[in-house]
């Protein structure tokens, strides 16, 4: 009899249970993303330290609500892009992650503090890109003390064709 997937043949030690932090009260915001509020600070440490951050332990103590973005542009792609990251930055934002998807829209992840976030949507319409009004609405309402987490979804509008990606054959 063979053996399912996840059972091992010998005896293994258990592990050791970690404690669990309990959220603190969570906000009455609806749309809610579990992170934690310290994430930003031990990325940091762990670059100081000369370790990779996937090394650090995460743990996620607190809820936070996140905010999703919407914005459309006729600007270029690169240059839309360009402006946009100028944007977070000069709002005191830090970029996470990035995610192109051909030359039809942009997905940035970002961290902000929420004081900034009225500065935020200020920065991104001087930029060029149009944000949707229920963009407008979550960026305005911006209170102290807390780092929240952005999606920002750029959409860029024009007449061009897919982006073509070569691809090279494998020799063999």
């Amino acid at each position: 009899m063979g053996l399912r997937i996840g059972e091992s043949g010998g005896q293994t030690e258990p592990r050791p249970k970690e404690a669990v932090k309990q959220p603190s009260a969570a906000p009455t915001t609806r749309n809610f993303t579990e992170r934690s509020l310290t994430l930003a600070a031990r990325r940091r440490t762990a670059k100081a330290a000369g370790t990779r951050h996937h090394a650090v332990e995460v743990s996620y103590t607190a809820r936070v609500p996140s905010i999703q973005i919407n914005a459309v542009t006729r600007v270029e792609r690169l240059e839309a892009t360009a402006r946009a990251r100028e944007a977070i930055a000069a709002a005191g934002g830090a970029i996470l992650t990035f995610e192109q998807f051909s030359n039809v829209s942009a997905c940035v992840g970002l961290e902000i503090a929420t004081a900034c976030l009225p500065d935020l949507g200020r920065l991104l319409t001087a930029a060029g890109l149009n944000l949707s009004k229920r963009s407008e609405l979550a960026l305005a309402s911006g209170s102290h003390g807390q780092t929240v987490p952005v999606t920002l979804q750029i959409t860029f509008v024009h007449n061009e064709p897919d982006l073509r990606r070569h691809i090279p054959a494998i020799p063999g």
